[in-house]
């Protein structure tokens, strides 16, 4: 009998061992960089390029430097610097924590053809929105606990193609800076932005130009975003 505990013993010390090896070596730098992206942009068809990419599970930190994913569509994306400190084990409680999040130097392009597919123009009166029964199946699971978020220099850039260049619109959304002091489910937030926003055809001609700033408050009595909660 006592051989037997050790065998099983021993076999659970070692799936125990051989899962940590895997967890480990899953959530490695390398393993990441020149395994796991390879292989979901095969996946979805997209080429993803990245200098470094850092991920702590435990700690819940993730970096990210010179990150670029390109299309077949034209949609690409570039990220310079990405750092974020997300708190993993709230997720359990149904809290989604950010510790603090930076955003750095991101360019995000996106190209659409235009498409003559019928759209539904009806929208609802007020009377229709206020006698609408709530939807009992809807709930808000998570809560949310956002800290520190800081985005600078975010660039959005939207084209949609037509017949000609001369009839394609180029929406332009440039150098935005948003920043997040506190934003928690029913607490007073605020949401400060800067930027500039251009909209004209694709040939660059007849370009609108305009500067983008304010805050955007986010309020309830329930509580305050100081962590002082009801």
């Amino acid at each position: 009998m006592k051989k037997v505990f050790k065998i099983l013993s021993v076999i659970i010390i070692c799936l125990i061992i051989l899962c940590l090896c895997v967890y480990f070596v899953a959530t490695s730098s390398f393993f990441i960089k020149n395994a796991f992206l390879p292989l979901a942009g095969s996946i979805i068809d997209v080429k993803i390029k990245v200098e470094k990419i850092v991920v702590s599970p435990f700690s819940g930190d993730f970096e990210i430097k010179n990150m670029e994913i390109k299309s077949q569509d034209g949609y690409s994306l570039k990220i310079g610097d990405y750092n974020t400190s997300i708190n993993l084990f709230s997720l359990f409680k149904g809290v989604i924590k950010i510790n603090y999040l930076n955003l750095k130097d991101t360019d995000v392009h996106i190209i659409q053809e235009e498409s003559f597919e019928k759209v539904d123009m009806h929208q609802e009166s007020e009377e229709e929105i206020y006698n609408k029964e709530p939807d009992k199946n809807k709930s808000n699971f998570f809560i949310l606990d956002i800290n520190n978020i800081k985005i600078k220099n975010l660039n959005i850039i939207y084209t949609l193609k037509r017949s000609t260049k001369e009839k394609s619109s180029v929406s332009e959304l440039l150098n935005l800076n948003v920043i997040i002091p506190c934003l928690r489910t029913g607490a007073d937030g605020s949401i400060d932005y800067k930027g500039i926003f251009k909209f004209g055809s694709e040939t660059g001609k007849d370009k609108l130009t305009g500067g983008l700033t304010g805050k955007i408050y986010t309020k309830e009595p329930l509580a305050k975003c100081n962590g002082l909660t009801s």
